[in-house]
């Protein structure tokens, strides 16, 4: 499971912005005792908030969150990506 750090390099690499407080709103519910990471806070509820509160690219940035989790999106989709732009820097 990528920590949220991940999760905000990740959207900036393949979305090209990252919103920090959606990210720790999706898993806040991990931190809730007796629910399993992603029990409340990784469906289709959570993207269509995204969506309503920070439009189009809160529900992108919702689902590639999601997708990080179940792993259909891994650390070697985008890292390398991340770490050519900060060598560039």
């Amino acid at each position: 499971m990528p920590k949220n750090l991940d999760h905000i390099k990740a959207a900036k690499v393949l979305l090209g912005w990252s919103t920090y407080p959606l990210h720790s709103l999706i898993d806040s519910s991990s931190q809730v005792k007796g629910l399993g990471h992603g029990f409340t806070g990784h469906n289709i509820d959570i993207i269509k908030a995204a969506e309503t509160f920070l439009g189009e690219k809160g529900r992108l940035e919702a689902t590639l969150h999601i997708l990080q989790d179940i792993g259909l999106v891994e650390e070697s989709d985008w890292k390398p990506i991340w770490e050519s732009q900060r060598r560039k820097r």
